[in-house]
């Protein structure tokens, strides 16, 4: 902003093409900026008085602006030491390509740690391992465990969800049946995806009953004493808290290693500020008020608020809104 002198929320979200000008690189611009689209890295310097001081700025076509569809979706500029600059340059040109766009439609972001969650969680769909979800409350654990079911194999399948919160002979009933519950969670949910949410709150004697079904593939029914293989895939979720701190928790150990095979963390609403103005538009839309004009301070103030319950709190702050 303070080299080109245009506000961020003026360039993000638009076409490149629209917004050369604005820029100051000249019309033509968008021609060579074609030329060289599929390059990993193009490079441009500019010199301007910033300040009182004349500077010079270096950038590489990926420092400048991410693109998303031709869009810029994000970026940033690099001001200062030439030898400073060229060391980043550098480091910028041989990083790792990072996804430009979300590869799950249903993941709204523009983040970068959300375009790597999405990536993830594309590969989590491709296999049939036990998963295990970390991240604060309300940042849609459920929600990302229905994703990984939907694009994998078992997709056709029952995708079934348990709260671990509960007490204890209310989950031993639910998972390993009992007169109420005659057909278990397990056999209904054979050939598909289980998620247990929570699953730290468990209790030892249904961690052990857990551990039980993942060294067996199976369990012994409450009601018939029968065994019965099991044909289940496994999505689990723990708060940062207790995942992070699992030895302190009294969790069992062997589970928790069962269950941790492969972790994702789950970045809080606070962990991707960019996204904020987009998921409010996002859930506003749910509401019949996509065409809400959103003001400047609202979107500051929004950006600048901490979400502590996160994508929960959000969905209720848009049906408040809407409501109004």
């Amino acid at each position: 902003e303070a080299f080109f002198g245009v506000p961020a929320r003026n360039i993000l979200g638009l076409e490149f093409s629209k917004i050369a000008l604005d820029l100051g690189l000249g019309s033509g611009y968008t021609d060579v900026i074609k030329g060289f689209a599929n390059l990993r890295t193009f490079r441009q310097n500019f010199s301007r008085v910033v300040r009182g001081e004349t500077v010079t700025m270096s950038f590489a076509f990926e420092a400048i602006c991410t693109y998303s569809k031709s869009k810029v979706v994000t970026g940033y500029s690099m001001i200062g030491d030439k030898t400073v600059l060229s060391e980043e340059l550098v480091a910028i040109r041989t990083a790792p390509e990072l996804p430009i766009s979300s590869c799950i439609s249903e993941i709204n972001t523009i983040s970068q740690n959300m375009l790597q969650v999405s990536e993830q969680i594309k590969k989590l769909s491709e296999s049939s391992v036990t998963a295990l979800l970390v991240g604060k409350s309300g940042v849609g654990k459920e929600f990302f465990a229905r994703i990984i079911h939907k694009y994998s194999s078992r997709k056709l399948k029952p995708f079934i969800a348990v709260n671990c919160s509960i007490v204890e002979n209310k989950i031993d009933d639910e998972l390993f049946g009992s007169k109420a519950y005659p057909k278990s969670v397990f056999e209904r949910c054979e050939g598909g995806t289980l998620f247990l949410g929570n699953v730290h709150t468990m209790t030892p004697k249904m961690q052990n009953r857990l551990l039980g079904f993942l060294t067996r593939r199976g369990f012994y029914h409450n009601v018939t004493g029968e065994f019965i293989e099991s044909d289940v895939r496994l999505v689990v979720s723990m708060g940062r808290t207790a995942a992070y701190n699992i030895s302190d928790t009294g969790f069992n150990e062997e589970l928790y290693y069962r269950l941790s095979a492969t972790p994702l963390s789950l970045p809080s609403v606070s962990e991707r500020k960019a996204d904020i103005p987009l998921l409010m538009r996002t859930f506003l839309a749910l509401h019949n008020c996509a065409n809400l004009e959103l003001t400047d301070s609202f979107v500051k103030a929004i950006v600048a608020y901490d979400w502590p319950g996160n994508i929960r709190e959000m969905v209720n702050t848009a049906q408040f809104i809407a409501q109004a």
